[in-house]
C-alpha cells in the first residue's frame, strides 16, 4: 500500500500546486480537493472497487491554505464515512444512502459480511465543491485538470470495478472530458456501462443514479439496482 499511496502523492503534488496557484479565481467557500488514501484492505480485496461520487458536501476550505498532507490525512481519518466528526460533536459512522449503498456493493461483490472493512476506494468526479455540495461554476481549470487527475488515479490504483454514482448530472463531462462512451444495459434501472478505448478504466465500469435518488424514488429499488450490478459484474469477469 505504501507504493500506491506514494504514487498518488506524486500526482496530487503536481495537481495541488496548480490548484493553489488558481485560488484567487475560486469563489469563497470552495472546498479543498478530495485526495485519496488507500487502506491496506484494498490490496487484500478479491474485487477492487472504486466508487466515484459527484462532489463533496464541504471538505474543509481551500482559502485556509491547508497542506497536501493535511488534506490526505483528512481522507484517512474520515475512513470512508466511518470517522465523520462534526464540529463540536462525537465521531460517528455516516449511514447516508451513498455510504450504505457503497458498503453494501463492496461487501456483496466481495462476499464478505464485515461492513467496517475499508477495502474500497472513494473519489469524486468533481474534486471540490463550493460550500456544502454546491457545484463549483464550470471553468476550464476545474475540468481539464480534475478529469486528468481522475484518469491518473485510476491508472495507479487499478480497480477491477468502477461505479459512477452520478446520475445524469455529469453525462457530457463523462463523454467529452473522460472520453468514455455509454451503453445502456438496463433502461428501467438506468444501468449504463461506460467504455474506455484507452483501457485505463476497466471493462466493469458502470454509471447509475445517485443512491439518494434511488432511496427517494419508489419506482426503482436500490436493492434491485445493487443486485443487478453485482450480477452483471460476475457475468463480465
Amino acid at each position: 500500500m505504501i507504493n500506491l499511496n506514494s504514487e498518488l502523492h506524486k500526482i496530487y503534488t503536481h495537481y495541488f500546486q496548480n490548484f493553489k496557484n488558481r485560488i484567487g479565481e475560486l469563489p469563497k467557500g470552495t472546498s479543498c480537493p478530495l485526495f485519496m488514501h488507500v487502506f491496506d484492505e484494498y490490496d487484500e480485496a478479491k474485487v477492487k472497487v472504486l466508487i466515484v461520487g459527484k462532489e463533496t458536501n464541504s471538505w474543509g476550505s481551500i482559502h485556509e491554505l491547508p497542506t497536501l498532507e493535511n488534506i490526505i490525512a483528512d481522507y484517512k481519518e474520515f475512513a470512508l464515512g466511518q470517522g465523520y466528526t462534526p464540529e463540536n460533536g462525537k465521531t460517528r459512522t455516516l449511514c447516508s444512502p451513498f455510504w450504505n449503498f457503497s458498503r453494501s456493493f463492496y461487501t456483496k461483490l466481495n462476499d464478505i459480511s464485515d461492513r467496517k472493512k475499508k477495502g474500497f476506494l472513494w473519489t469524486n468526479i468533481s474534486k471540490f465543491d463550493t460550500g456544502h455540495g454546491k457545484r463549483t461554476p464550470d471553468n476550464p481549470f476545474r475540468f481539464k485538470q480534475g478529469f486528468e487527475l481522475l484518469r491518473d488515479e485510476v491508472k495507479i490504483v487499478k480497480p477491477d470495478v468502477v461505479i459512477f454514482l452520478t446520475g445524469k448530472d455529469y453525462d457530457s463531462n463523462i463523454e467529452n472530458d473522460l472520453n468514455l462512451s455509454s451503453e445502456t444495459l438496463d433502461s428501467k434501472l438506468n444501468i449504463i456501462q461506460l467504455k474506455d478505448e484507452s483501457n485505463i478504466f476497466p471493462k466493469n465500469t458502470f454509471k447509475i443514479y445517485h443512491p439518494n435518488y434511488l432511496y427517494r424514488n419508489k419506482a426503482i429499488s436500490h436493492i434491485e439496482v445493487l443486485n443487478k450490478l453485482v450480477s452483471l459484474i460476475q457475468k463480465f469477469r
